[in-house]
């Protein structure tokens, strides 16, 4: 239990960097005109869809919040994540014009209204975990406290009892 909520803020964690890094990919992509580059963009999105992936069922099995929150945010990426590959197909067959035109990412950089609401869904789930992991930890320290407490009388009345026995 003591490493459940880090365990979630990891995940959270990566899924803030890769949805990043997928967002910066595939901007670079669709200006990228040298195939060989456009492939590694893409290369780049696939790797971090499937760290996602991972990520979202670690946070669908172990967060301790609403469940609505992680599903809400998947929701959202698998919506872009839909343009993103129909996109991506377009610009493998550069089919440029088409892709353009298909893109729901526009506007939809680093520092998007879209990205901006990602970033605070996965906000909600940070703080959460956050919280949870200090009051884990809080309920921990106490715990470490109370058992110290009785480990010293414990000894006290052995070496109490010792004595007595020993006179």
């Amino acid at each position: 239990m003591y490493n459940h909520p880090f365990k979630v803020r990891k995940a959270i964690y990566e899924v803030r960097t890769d949805m990043n890094l997928i967002h910066w990919a595939f901007e670079s992509a669709l200006t990228e005109t040298n195939d060989s580059s456009v492939q590694n963009y893409i290369y780049k999105m696939q790797e971090g869809d499937e760290r996602i992936q991972s990520n979202f069922e670690i946070l669908k099995a172990d967060y301790l919040g609403p469940a609505s929150d992680v599903l809400e945010l998947e929701k959202e990426y698998y919506k872009c994540d839909l343009s993103r590959r129909r996109v991506s197909n377009l610009i493998l067959e550069r089919k440029f014009d088409e892709a353009k035109s298909l893109n729901t990412h526009k506007d939809r950089g680093l520092n998007s209204e879209h990205l901006l609401r990602v970033t605070n869904m996965i906000n909600v789930i940070d703080t959460f975990s956050s919280k949870k992991a200090a009051e884990i930890n809080s309920v921990s320290i106490q715990l470490v406290e109370k058992y110290k407490m009785e480990l010293i009388w414990l000894i006290v009345i052995i070496l109490l009892t010792s004595v007595v026995l020993s006179i």
